[in-house]
């Protein structure tokens, strides 16, 4: 791949305040906590996401990645790889975020799935998002607010997906809600495949990004 060119190519305030915001953190060695209930669900469920993909693309025995890879520009660790091509699990929160229909990939994984490429030199990969059953403690956060047991009810709807897992919930959580039909979700409708294709120049954008900004904490150091 070619060195990238920095002809031209400027950083966006947004990028700067990142960047400033990341020197001032390795400066003082500080570091932002980031605690939310997406990103603990995503935890949470990460083994499940991953057997679910693994069962509806019918692609057997996994073994999840543990290596991490980095080059001068990037560094990334992928779910795992099956002939060639990269599997990215990303765990939806509620069935209300869970692009059952979507027609294009969030740009922020789509650079993540690219970089994933680069770093392990392959052609293609696949952002898997998945739906899976919201665990107890995070759900029962959920409905921590709701005194209404019926409201409770249609709230949890839109995160359990799974009869089981449904009637184990409704008698911990709303047991005196109003009786209703629960509709499972079958597993091929719980998993939704973005296929990304290496392209790079995408690629060399994203390595010129990353040295641009390398050379505005150099920048912001020397001018301290």
């Amino acid at each position: 791949m070619a060195e990238p060119r920095l002809k031209s190519e400027t950083l966006s305030q947004g990028a700067k305040t990142y960047v400033e915001k990341w020197v001032k953190q390795n400066m003082f060695g500080r570091r932002e906590q980031i605690n939310s209930k997406y990103i603990s669900k995503g935890l949470e469920t990460e083994e499940q996401g991953l057997n679910l993909i693994t069962q509806v693309l019918k692609l057997g025995f996994f073994t999840k990645n543990e290596e991490r890879k980095e080059d001068d520009y990037k560094t990334g660790e992928i779910d795992f790889l099956e002939k060639g091509v990269i599997y990215d699990n990303k765990a939806s929160f509620s069935i209300e975020t869970f692009p059952l229909f979507g027609k294009s990939l969030d740009v922020k994984y789509y650079a993540q799935m690219q970089g994933y490429l680069d770093l392990w030199r392959l052609e293609k990969g696949k952002v898997c998002y998945t739906l899976v059953n919201t665990p107890f403690d995070i759900l029962k956060r959920e409905l921590r607010w709701i005194e209404d047991d019926n409201e409770k009810q249609q709230t949890a709807l839109n995160h359990i997906f799974t009869e089981k897992y449904w009637k184990e919930v409704r008698a911990e959580l709303f047991p005196n809600a109003k009786p209703i039909k629960f509709q499972s979700i079958e597993d091929k409708y719980r998993v939704k495949v973005f296929e990304v294709i290496r392209d790079d120049e995408y690629i060399n954008k994203i390595n010129i990004k990353v040295k641009l900004c390398n050379e505005y904490a150099q920048e912001l150091l020397v001018n301290l």
